[in-house]
């Protein structure tokens, strides 16, 4: 019986099997192909730039990335790798944001933020509308997203590091610059800065709003360390004696110290006046700190020039203003001391240099010394060992005019410490963008070609010829996406061919010369 049971269980097993339909088959994976966008673009030779789009059988942008790298060959040889990304539905409205503050100056950033950019632009699709805000402690240059990139291009190049940073102002700005969006259409703001914001009315909670309000995400790229955001308090002691009514000294000095408070981030320092000739006097109210642009510059332009030079007992002053506002500070402070004078101290101060060192040291307060003249008027080694011995930086300035120049940096180097890491990667996370750390300055344009990838469908790359002699020989060029897609091309730079670059050739052409060389010879001959 029980035999039975199972031979009939088999049965109704088959009968059932072979009643089902057949299993469908297993659709083959769509295949994928590379199409060029334009030929191989070598005009910046050695620097080679190859643009192309990956697309599926139907002509579309893979929703999906295939797990592999796209790898670019010139000659056999890698040249540059990158992941394929997965690419949004729609069109996209790009607007770039590019610092050009003071602290750009440094480091080559501004150049490789200028290189870096036109290969954006370069590497967006031309049919992408593109604009460019330019930005220091202000925006200075709007220009609202169009499909001709000459003129952003044109711009970017012109472009001068000076003043501050206002990343969130020009955010803003460059959100206002967008089309209203469309069904389906993505739009993006890409912010390049280096540093931390110290000049924008407009707050971080206030810029994504913004941002979330016009359907934009924000990509940003921060240029550099991570800052540590101190409190920064400073006193500045200046010089009012007689002699700084000379050669428009006083009018440069109230000119700067403007500046100074222009770039000051209200949120993050606050500063103190102290002006000296044979007396020493509060500009403020006796110890008070502010940041106040206002109340800061009114005491400014009370300043007149008369009588002696009081300099030593003057900064000892500041520094022991300094010291004892610690504890009213709304956090722990960092200290400085900025002190500027045009001549000697023909006052007599009741102290010389060396105690102002051994209390400015004991306190760990630096002193930036500001030596307005020349070297004679100013006794300028007593200024540098002062600086030097603190740990501050000494100026000499024989041109009222540049004051401004100096001031401008003194106030970078003192609140602008590095980026707010924590603030551009916030306003990408909360607008649907994307934050890049970029150390170095000359890794810019291979983040930017990312974020042109991630805006859209289109790839533009930019490698470094592994042949950088301009000798007038092709080169191959082949893209493959590991089994799945590849395409081939090739290019010519214009130069001289030389033996080192293609020993065959020239030996060729240089036989083939000799041989017409002789020719003249050996013709009558073979007549005879």
């Amino acid at each position: 019986m029980r035999h039975f049971a199972i031979l009939l269980v088999l049965i109704l097993g088959l009968t059932t099997a072979a009643a089902l339909p057949p299993p469908e088959p297993t659709a083959p994976a769509r295949p994928l192909r590379i199409e060029w966008l334009e030929a191989v673009d070598a005009r910046d030779f050695p620097m080679v730039t190859v643009r192309f789009r990956l697309l599926d059988a139907e002509g579309k942008p893979p929703a999906t990335p295939p797990p592999v790298d796209l790898v670019i060959y010139e000659d056999g040889q890698e040249v540059h790798r990158i992941q394929p990304q997965a690419v949004q539905p729609g069109p996209v409205a790009a607007m770039l944001v590019l610092d050009t503050s003071g602290s750009m100056s440094r480091q080559n950033k501004l150049a490789e933020g200028q290189a870096a950019a036109r290969r954006f632009f370069a590497a967006l699709d031309p049919t992408t509308p593109s604009g460019l805000v330019l930005f220091h402690h202000e925006i200075y240059l709007r220009l609202p997203p169009r499909l001709e990139r000459r003129e952003l291009s044109e711009h970017v190049a012109g472009a001068v590091a000076a003043g501050g940073t206002a990343y969130l102002d020009a955010t803003v700005a460059a959100l206002d610059l967008l089309p209203a969006p469309k069904p389906g259409e993505r739009r993006a703001v890409v912010l390049l800065t280096d540093g931390r914001d110290v000049n924008s009315r407009h707050s971080l909670a206030e810029v994504v709003e913004q941002a979330r309000a016009r359907q934009a995400a924000v990509y940003t790229v921060g240029l550099g360390e991570p800052g540590r955001h101190d409190y920064i308090r400073t006193a500045l002691v200046l010089d009012r004696s007689g002699s700084m009514s000379d050669g428009g000294k006083m009018t440069g000095l109230k000119r700067a110290a403007r500046r100074f408070i222009d770039l000051l981030p209200s949120e993050a320092a606050d500063v103190t006046l102290i002006a000296f000739n044979d007396e020493i006097h509060f500009l403020l109210e006796p110890a008070q700190f502010t940041s106040d642009q206002q109340q800061l510059t009114q005491a400014l332009d009370r300043l007149k020039p008369v009588g002696e030079t009081r300099l030593w007992d003057a900064v000892l002053q500041g520094l022991r203003t300094l010291d004892a506002s610690r504890a009213s500070a709304p956090r722990p402070p960092r200290l400085a001391l900025v002190a500027l004078t045009d001549g000697i101290d023909n006052r007599s101060s009741s102290r010389g240099p060396e105690p102002v060192i051994a209390l400015a040291r004991r306190l760990s307060i630096p002193i930036y010394m500001l030596g307005l003249g020349r070297g004679r008027e100013l006794q300028e080694e007593h200024l540098r060992e002062v600086a030097a011995r603190t740990g501050g930086q000494y100026h000499a300035i024989t041109d009222a005019n540049r004051l401004t120049e100096v001031f401008e940096s003194l106030s970078i180097d003192l609140h602008d410490d590095g980026i707010d890491e924590t603030g551009l990667r916030w306003l990408a996370d909360q607008t649907g963008g994307e934050y890049f750390d970029v150390r170095q300055a000359d890794r810019l344009g291979q983040v930017f070609e990312r974020v042109a990838v991630h805006l859209e469908s289109t790839y533009a790359v930019t490698f470094r010829s592994r042949r950088d002699r301009a000798d007038g020989t092709a080169r191959g060029i082949e893209i493959r996406l590991g089994d799945l897609a590849q395409v081939d091309s090739s290019y010519k730079t214009y130069g001289l061919m030389t033996p080192a670059s293609e020993p065959r050739l020239y030996l060729g052409a240089l036989a083939t010369v000799l041989v017409l060389l002789a020719l003249p010879r050996l013709w009558p001959r073979s007549r005879s």
